[in-house]
């Protein structure tokens, strides 16, 4: 799934939906998971709820290592 335009393993939506401390778009990301969903956007207040969620992000929802470009 892509997440406001950032790919994400479809199995961390849910949790993600259990982190963020928004009622509504932790069910909004729990619906775009029942229903298989590619891309989802977000609004900046979601995005931020987000942010917030990932500070100390588990294991899967930590930001990606950087690749070397050549």
């Amino acid at each position: 799934m892509h997440l406001g335009g950032i790919p994400l393993r479809h199995e961390l939506v849910l949790e993600l939906a259990r982190l963020v401390d928004d009622d509504a778009l932790g069910s909004r990301l729990e619906t775009a998971y029942g229903r298989m969903t590619k891309v989802l956007a977000l609004t900046i207040p979601e995005r931020e709820s987000i942010i917030r969620a990932l500070d100390d992000a588990p294991p899967g929802l930590e930001e990606p290592p950087c690749r070397a470009t050549a």
